[in-house]
């Protein structure tokens, strides 16, 4: 089984690729994956604009997942109970190695990263820039963009 953290670009992708949700939840009934999320990734989508937003979370809403705390804490973003204290470092990479911007956002994609080198054997992002920066951090996962991702479900589909 493949644990795997996704960011909320993969989450807009299954709901705007048809078959793709369904796709994923025959590959998890099969034992072959299961999403691993945070907070994080929730409150992304829910500050989508409606009606998208409550497309997303429906979308969300019907992945197999588990929940864990994320591995850091920022100040502003993180939830009191959901996320481990520091910078996430334990999990092999900090969230100064692999923060991708300046803004919140990218300490929101920090602690994806983070949390997916230590709890996760896969981590999955249409952004460019993280992607990037979590290779070349050395997170201890893989690192899929996109289309690696729906090369994977769809060979396990099959």
């Amino acid at each position: 089984m493949k644990r795997i953290v996704i960011d909320s670009m993969v989450v807009d992708l299954m709901t705007d690729t048809p078959g793709l949700l369904n796709q994923v939840q025959e590959v998890a009934r099969r034992g072959l994956l299961v999403f691993v999320v945070t907070h994080i990734i929730q409150d992304q989508l829910a500050a989508a604009p409606p009606p998208r937003r409550d497309q997303l979370l429906a979308t969300y809403d019907a992945l197999p997942k588990t929940q864990i705390p994320t591995r850091g804490l920022v100040l502003g973003l993180s939830r009191l109970g959901e996320a481990r204290l520091g910078d996430g470092s334990e999990s092999g990479v900090s969230a100064h190695d692999v923060r991708p911007s300046g803004n919140m956002g990218g300490l929101a994609d920090a602690l994806i990263a983070t949390t997916a080198s230590g709890d996760a054997d896969v981590m999955v992002t249409g952004d460019a820039a993280l992607l990037a920066k979590a290779r070349k951090a050395g997170v201890r996962c893989e690192v899929w963009d996109l289309a690696q991702f729906i090369a994977f479900v769809e060979a396990a589909a099959k």
